[in-house]
């Protein structure tokens, strides 16, 4: 893919970071400019073992001061910015230093003076995964340099320019024989290879690049190309994903009309996480990760449920960005589909569906239960603390989903949901970054649904009361019978001695009020100074009481409550036929 042909033309940066030792670059050509402005961006990498990367940027255009910044929210968990050296600023006319105010941790401000081009340089330090809130939470989303590839993340990397239009292309200059693998437009005509164009500003904020040594595997649906790319040392999990990745697709943009973009990345990194699977979707790419200690089985539906759960999110993403009152939409109503999309491939039974939504259901009764407020806040800042809210945004969301669903086919609408997230994602008011809200999303299910059942789903959005799940079934003819258990297991949660790392709110422990970072001291009246211990202890509580003492940010904390129960759900054999 070519750019238009008004697009500013640059060649190299010359000026690089004086602190890296490296054979200088050819000299810039004139610079021309049309309209806006322009950057690009050298990324280079001498030494992989020193995990950093130097940055030489031009910007051309410039008419006055512009701020740049390097963006807070490339990944779930923040991290300071790893600048090694700089930023500096120069005059790319006759090198002349000039002002670069830094306004906070992630911004500065360049006054350019007269000059109408300006060359800038830095140097990040890529041990993002060893920092302190991102080890054994989320690494994957965040860029490493091993011996024989990296992942780059130009979210962790580039200053970006707060100004539009922007054009952007970026040159990698790689030890010998590294190639990069980005989802952006190269150019075939470069004779020195490496430059590709980044689509916008916002690719530059939230995407990804595969350098280096992967395993690559290219593919194409109707509408998107797209390439898979392994972190040496994954053949079990190549060998899973790469021949359902297609139908995958195929189903999904079958579902949404159409690809959302022409070009995708699919990157499985480098699995530094110890357990679990995880993914998180960009502009125009996706990091993944699979731990290998995983049953095959396990793994290989989690893999088709991630992606298919991603996806979906990219898709939305490139249509509007709805406000954090739809919570329970974009991310309940996106786990339905990651669910729905295996069962329509044939990967999932009937009954095996149905299981699963009577599975959720019990979650979400849980999970609901345990927020303060309605399922709408819970989609605000509480929902990226985790615990219930983040639980019942997913749990909540997806029954929710199940019952639209079911509504819209009961109300003669062959395709059910499908269609009306169709015409919520591609209402052209959000073509010009409005958001919808709330109330936007009641206004087309009442089209779709009437005033009666849509008056029911804003009580279960927005009420403080828990919904009544098997009441709100029988409104669509679906009987659900609810029963109270024993919640069974032991806590789960993952341990580092007695240390709780993680836990799962809907488990014993969670339900019990366990939290991350709590140090059991005592379970059952029986001291406890490993994992073995404490799960030995568990399962015996004291005059039919669990009771706990731990230690929480420096005090000692006692649990004495009876052992948690759990919804049940049944759901009727034929449930998934209705869905058809």
């Amino acid at each position: 893919m070519r750019l238009r042909p008004s697009v500013l033309v640059l060649g190299l940066v010359a000026a690089v970071c004086a602190t890296r030792a490296s054979a200088a670059a050819p000299p810039h050509p004139a610079l021309t400019h049309t309209e806006g402005l322009a950057c690009e961006y050298v990324v280079q990498v001498d030494d992989p073992a020193s995990e950093q990367v130097a940055v030489a940027a031009r910007l051309a255009g410039l008419a006055g001061p512009v701020t740049l910044s390097l963006p807070e929210k490339y990944a779930y968990a923040g991290v300071e910015p790893r600048l090694v050296d700089g930023p500096t600023a120069r005059r790319s006319d006759d090198g002349a230093a000039l002002s670069l105010e830094r306004e906070g941790a992630f911004r500065w401000r360049l006054d350019p003076g007269d000059a109408r081009a300006v060359d800038l340089a830095w140097t990040v330090r890529l041990d993002h995964r060893r920092q302190p809130g991102v080890a054994n939470r989320d690494e994957y989303e965040h860029p490493y340099l091993a011996d024989d590839h990296g992942l780059f993340i130009p979210g962790a990397v580039l200053l970006v320019p707060d100004f539009e239009p922007l054009d952007a292309r970026v040159r990698f200059a790689l030890p010998e024989g590294w190639p990069e693998h980005a989802p952006w437009p190269t150019d075939g005509d470069d004779p020195d290879g490496g430059l590709v164009y980044a689509p916008d500003s916002a690719a530059l904020v939230d995407d990804l690049v595969a350098l280096g040594h992967w395993d690559v595997h290219t593919g194409r649906t109707d509408d998107l190309d797209y390439v898979l790319a392994f972190a040496p040392g994954q053949r079990p999990l190549q060998e899973m994903v790469v021949p359902n990745l297609g139908p995958i697709l195929d189903a999904e943009v079958a579902l949404f009309g159409g690809a959302p973009m022409e070009h995708y990345l699919f990157v499985f990194g480098r699995p530094d996480q110890v357990s679990g699977y995880g993914g998180s979707p960009k502009q125009n790419a996706m990091t993944l990760f699979v731990s290998p200690d995983l049953p095959p089985d396990f793994a290989a539906g989690g893999v088709t449920h991630l992606i298919a759960h991603e996806f979906h999110h990219t898709w939305m993403k490139a249509r509007c960005q709805p406000h954090d009152e739809l919570r329970f939409v974009m991310e309940g109503f996106t786990d339905y589909y990651a669910h729905v999309v295996p069962w329509r491939l044939g990967d999932t039974s009937d009954l095996g569906l149905r299981d699963t939504f009577a599975e959720q259901l019990s979650q979400a009764d849980g999970a609901l239960a345990a927020v303060e407020g309605s399922l709408a806040a819970a989609g605000g800042p509480r929902f990226f603390e985790g615990g219930s809210a983040y639980q019942a945004c997913y749990t909540g969301g997806l029954a929710l989903a199940l019952w639209t669903d079911l509504a819209l086919r009961r109300a003669g609408e062959p395709e059910g949901l499908d269609e009306l997230m169709r015409a919520f994602y591609e209402d052209p008011r959000w073509r010009d970054g409005t958001r919808p809200t709330l109330d936007d999303w009641f206004a087309l299910v009442e089209e779709r649904l009437g005033p009666e059942l849509t008056a029911l789903q804003r009580a279960a959005v927005t009420g403080t009361d828990d919904p009544d799940w098997p009441a709100l079934l029988a409104e669509v003819d679906v009987e659900a019978v609810r029963r109270v258990e024993p919640v069974p297991g032991g806590p789960r949660a993952n341990f580092d001695g007695t240390t709780v790392l993680a836990i799962d709110p809907t488990g014993a422990g969670g339900l019990l009020g366990l939290q991350g970072g709590d140090r059991l001291l005592e379970v059952n009246g029986q001291a406890v100074s490993g994992e073995g211990d404490v799960r030995r202890a568990w399962g015996q509580p004291v005059d039919g009481r669990m009771r706990l003492a731990l230690e929480r940010g420096g005090e000692r904390v006692t649990i004495d409550e009876e052992p948690p129960t759990r919804a049940v759900y049944d759901l009727p054999s034929d449930l998934a036929r209705r869905l058809r």
